[in-house]
């Protein structure tokens, strides 16, 4: 019997959400699937494709994904592949996969991992043009899913929701090692952690507004961010500006597992966020957890059963959010408990990367069907 063949496309190999998803899929599809990368900027997840022995091909071109000439590479590659399907991840890659994909006559579908409302009004534009309404898509969460339908960006027929979840045998394994930054975390200390990219969107420069607050009232606080992103040049100097450079550490580079056990308390004060592969990472390792509310609630945090919500992250509300927790032992107790219950019931890779799978093969065998 002939091998089926995915492509999958990636705007980017770097250490994210979407691109950790990606991996995970990837391995658990072999050998069932040939399968191959196209991808757009280069990261560490490229050691990790070589590793498995999966074929991938960067495209670059000056002025990236505006250059015709990108578009004409992905074209001829795909054209080259012949895939049953391809599966595409992040924006630029979901918008031009999609248009070669209608070109070439091969499905697709496209992983959503971000709100619409941070992906914004010209990226909306973009997709409605290019006929995002008739393409498929899975949306990573219930949140993500409402947010593009509202937004007219995919039609709730072409919509299939597949929660994230997290490998935690691979979490178990990285929590072992030692990482290659060690974090010393001092007696009696009360250690604040978050994981995530540095950019805007994660309004981490609220968190250390609020931290340098706090501080002032709980010396026995410390906060360590673990993350890399364009940001970073600009939250050290806020660092060094709210003179807290004692008590603030900044990893990159970094796989962030080890130092989640070393974490009082984890917040993460994003403006738009998907489910959030770092929020479940840190519910599964029992830390108590504070996000902001997305869309008037949350996936899986519920306020004051298995974490805390903020209404919008401002400094005072974030500081208020880990007052409590410092001050409240049994309610830290009380929601870290429940928030590793409710990932254990529900976030696991296997229950996502199956649905994945059945997914692929439904789309397959009806493009076949249509063929024919």
């Amino acid at each position: 019997m002939h091998t089926q063949r995915i492509v999958h496309i990636s705007s980017s190999l770097q250490r994210g959400g979407a691109e950790q998803l990606l991996l995970q899929l990837i391995k658990a599809l072999q050998p069932s699937y040939e399968q191959s990368v196209i991808y757009l900027h280069d990261g560490p997840y490229r050691a990790e494709l070589i590793a498995l022995g999966i074929p991938h091909y960067q495209l670059t071109a000056p002025g990236g994904y505006a250059n015709p000439l990108l578009w004409i590479r992905m074209f001829r590659l795909l054209r080259q592949q012949q895939p049953s399907i391809v599966h595409t991840s992040l924006w630029a890659a979901s918008i031009m996969g999609r248009v070669c994909c209608r070109l070439l006559r091969i499905p697709v579908v496209a992983s959503l991992h971000t709100l619409a409302p941070h992906e914004g009004w010209l990226r909306t534009t973009f997709d409605r043009l290019t006929g995002s309404k008739e393409a498929d898509a899975i949306a990573t969460s219930q949140t993500i899913a409402r947010s593009m339908i509202r937004a007219q960006r995919y039609s709730p027929a072409r919509m299939t929701i597949i929660p994230s979840g997290i490998d935690i045998r691979r979490l178990q394994e990285q929590a072992l090692q030692p990482p290659d930054i060690p974090y010393i975390k001092e007696p009696g200390t009360f250690l604040i952690g978050s994981v995530g990219r540095l950019v805007p969107v994660k309004q981490y420069d609220l968190l250390l507004k609020a931290f340098a607050e706090l501080q002032h009232q709980f010396p026995e606080l410390r906060l360590l961010l673990i993350g890399t992103g364009p940001e970073e040049a600009a939250l050290r100097a806020l660092v060094q500006k709210l003179h807290v450079d004692s008590f603030v550490t900044i990893i990159t580079n970094q796989i962030a597992t080890p130092y989640y056990q070393l974490f009082d308390c984890f917040v993460l004060p994003s403006r738009y966020e998907g489910l959030g592969l770092a929020t479940l990472e840190a519910c599964y390792f029992s830390i108590p957890v504070i996000v902001t509310e997305q869309l008037g609630g949350h996936e899986i945090v519920h306020h004051r059963e298995n974490g805390l919500l903020i209404p919008a992250a401002t400094p005072a509300a974030i500081s208020n959010a880990i007052r409590r927790y410092i001050e409240d032992s049994q309610l830290r107790m009380r929601c870290a408990q429940a928030g590793h219950a409710t990932v254990m019931e529900g976030y696991t890779a296997p229950r996502m990367l199956a649905a994945y799978r059945r997914l692929f093969e439904q789309l397959i065998s009806t493009h076949r069907q249509h063929s024919n």
